[in-house]
């Protein structure tokens, strides 16, 4: 079951806030921002500062940390946006290979029925025919 945003909020804000003391406690901090994406830890980030800090740091606090985050995001987006168009674009063509690999596999048994239809009728034709002695005619 997937996590509230709420939820993951918190849990991201305790780590972060943990982060920011001792070292028994950044390791605590770790562990709960451990598995969230960069935006999360960015904004969470950002309210601790906003809570402890001036307005001028929480200001540099948003352009150091929220911005990239973002920008990483959007970058990642597209590339997730690409790469599904891609696989699309795959699957389209294998499927296209598919169908006329089945299309060639009917042709090539037509062919071979029609090949067989053909000898038996040149068998039965020849077989028909008396054959001719070889030699001079008496």
């Amino acid at each position: 079951m997937a996590e509230s945003p709420l939820a993951t909020f918190s849990r991201i804000l305790a780590g972060v806030v943990l982060m920011q003391g001792h070292l028994g406690h950044q390791v605590l901090g770790q562990l709960l921002v451990t598995n969230t994406n960069e935006v999360v830890i960015a904004g969470a980030s950002l309210v601790v500062a906003a809570t402890t800090s001036q307005r001028s740091v929480v200001g540099q606090m948003a352009l150091r940390t929220v911005a990239p985050a973002l920008a990483v995001r959007v970058l990642l987006n597209k590339q997730e946006e690409r790469i599904e168009r891609k696989a699309e674009r795959l699957a389209e063509r294998e499927r296209a290979l598919e169908r006329r690999t089945a299309e060639l596999e009917t042709e090539r048994r037509d062919l071979e029925a029609e090949m067989a239809r053909v000898m038996a009728l040149l068998e039965k034709k020849t077989s028909r025919q008396p054959r001719r002695r070889s030699g001079k005619k008496r």
